[in-house]
């Protein structure tokens, strides 16, 4: 299921795949208190409000459509974050912040490049770009040298990745964002329920007991079934603990390797434009 723009208004898609979303803010959260913030790409827009009850000072949270930006501010405006129409490849109008949160957004656009030239510019001396991007290696195979994601223009490995944002940055660690060992089990046993509930209820349908009920129109165990596979789906979802954001040294103890996760500092002043 390709998910690109999670809306928490949604509620039971929410609960299904919040929780790598919200995991990656958490973890930026850590380093934005007295800071000046800019959430590029932000979506819905409740990233943005993570950062600033973290303590932020100020937090800018912008995206490229309109539409999106209009329905954040409506929801989340008396937050105290400010919404914007804005480019991810052209950010110096927004600068210098002290902090960029890039999460998930990198990989759609069409000049990458262009995208850390300019956070390199508008983040200021001492300040650090979080940028987030899926894992070449838990994604799907490119097809004709493109991947497979229809939404997604560019997809890397770690070194790749690491490369990319070298361009504008002199420190950058790429670390890593596992699905935990515990989440994956959960989520096999709750696909091992929903596979035993549908054989049941199959066998079911094709009893006598089944006939009848269908028959007379009454709902039955049948519709227990159905509930309870819900339920399974549902107790295989995880939460932002489930996706811990790990040095590379720890992937493969903590978690299968999910997406990259970079943090980059030193920004180089005089990045090209």
């Amino acid at each position: 299921m390709v998910l690109e723009r999670l809306d928490p208004a949604d509620r039971a898609t929410w609960a299904m795949y919040y929780a790598d979303h919200v995991a990656r803010y958490l973890f930026a959260a850590e380093h934005v208190r007295g800071k000046r913030v800019l959430d590029v790409g932000t979506g819905p827009g409740y990233g943005a409000v993570i950062l600033k009850a973290a303590g932020a000072t100020a937090v800018t949270a912008i995206d490229l459509s309109a539409a999106t930006v209009d329905q954040a501010r409506a929801r989340y405006g008396e937050t105290g974050v400010t919404y914007a129409v804005g480019d991810a490849e052209a950010l110096d109008a927004h600068g210098p912040v002290d902090v960029i949160c890039s999460f998930e957004n990198i990989e759609h656009l069409t000049h990458p490049d262009k995208f850390v030239a300019s956070a390199a510019r508008a983040t200021a001396p001492g300040g650090v770009l979080f940028c987030s991007s899926p894992d070449r290696r838990a994604t799907r195979p490119f097809v004709d040298g493109k991947p497979a994601n229809p939404f997604h223009t560019h997809e890397w490995f770690a070194d790749e990745f690491r490369t990319l944002l070298a361009a504008g940055f002199d420190d950058v660690d790429v670390r890593a964002q596992v699905r935990g060992f515990g989440h994956a089990a959960r989520e096999e046993a709750a696909a091992g329920v929903r596979v035993a509930l549908d054989v049941y209820a199959a066998l079911a349908r094709r009893s006598l007991v089944g006939w009848l009920h269908r028959l007379f129109g009454r709902g039955h165990w049948l519709d227990s079934a159905r509930a309870a596979g819900v339920a399974a789906e549902r107790l295989g979802a995880g939460s932002p603990a489930d996706y811990p954001v790990v040095a590379p040294l720890l992937v493969g103890i903590t978690g299968e390797p999910f997406c990259h996760l970079a943090v980059c500092a030193r920004p180089r002043p005089a990045a090209p434009r």
